[in-house]
């Protein structure tokens, strides 16, 4: 997403931050298959929003992910803005967004703005929109949100904990 092309990439180990500019915005993202309170302490976090992806292409690990979800949430309480990209839509049988918000109880989540869209890594279809509708939350909510993100948290460590590019 950062490069605008689209590579296989090797999960995550330990937590990736980084910095995306977009024309008019720039966005710190926290990229982690662990917990956050594995690592850091997450109410010292300023982490206004969550960017959830899910594989629709396996119905089977949704109640997982629906377990990290509620987690993560409750983690994360600053966090009012949710946006859930549905990957693998280019895969037969994925789970339709509808399916997706369904399984993962988007509907009881009354104090979040919750986007959820289907997308493709694979192509890129989808994510960009997702992306989109994630700043003009940030701006409704906060009107400038470059001033937030101008560095990187104030911590540096490298290896296989917290790293800052």
């Amino acid at each position: 997403m950062k490069y605008k092309s689209f590579f296989k990439l090797a999960p995550t180990e330990g937590l990736e931050v980084d910095r995306i500019d977009y024309p008019d915005t720039a966005l710190i993202m926290w990229d982690t298959r662990q917990h956050f309170e594995d690592m850091v302490r997450p109410h010292q976090l300023d982490i206004r929003c969550i960017i959830f992806v899910v594989d629709s292409a396996d119905p089977g690990r949704l109640r997982v992910a629906n377990r990290s979800l509620d987690r993560l949430l409750r983690d994360l309480p600053n966090a009012n803005i949710l946006l859930v990209f549905a990957t693998k839509q280019d895969r037969p049988g994925a789970l339709s967004v509808a399916e997706i918000q369904h399984q993962l109880k988007l509907h009881q989540l009354v104090d979040k703005e919750c986007g959820v869209f289907a997308c493709s890594a694979k192509t890129g279809e989808g994510i960009e929109e997702g992306i989109s509708w994630l700043i003009r939350q940030l701006k409704q909510q906060d009107g400038n949100i470059l001033p937030a993100v101008r560095s990187c948290p104030p911590f540096r460590q490298c290896g296989e904990g917290l790293s800052c590019r």
